[in-house]
């Protein structure tokens, strides 16, 4: 039923945090690609993008609260390739004064 549904989401979310990731391999993370550890998948991306200022592809992940921590290597799935990345510290960029 629909609100089992709502209550299934509900569990997933608060199981997921939301992270800053920054590709180590060649590629672009976008909307709705899958983030996996191990080989399984371990939570979505909302948002990715390249950063041109920085010199390389950032994005958010929610990712399972086990593996949010800074340092922690993950694996975008980029349409059927995976490809690796790091959780990094917010804010990832600072403006120089």
């Amino acid at each position: 039923s629909g609100r089992n549904e709502q209550v299934n989401q509900q569990k997933e979310c608060t199981a997921q945090t939301l992270v800053v990731i920054e590709m180590v391999a060649r590629g672009i993370p976008h909307q709705n690609y899958p983030v996996l550890k191990n080989g399984k998948k371990t939570g979505m991306v909302p948002s990715g993008t390249n950063a041109p200022h920085l010199g390389k592809p950032l994005g958010l992940a929610y990712v399972a609260k086990a593996h949010s921590a800074i340092g922690t290597e993950i694996e975008i799935d980029l349409r059927g390739k995976s490809a690796k990345a790091v959780v990094v510290a917010k804010p990832f960029y600072k403006r120089a004064k």
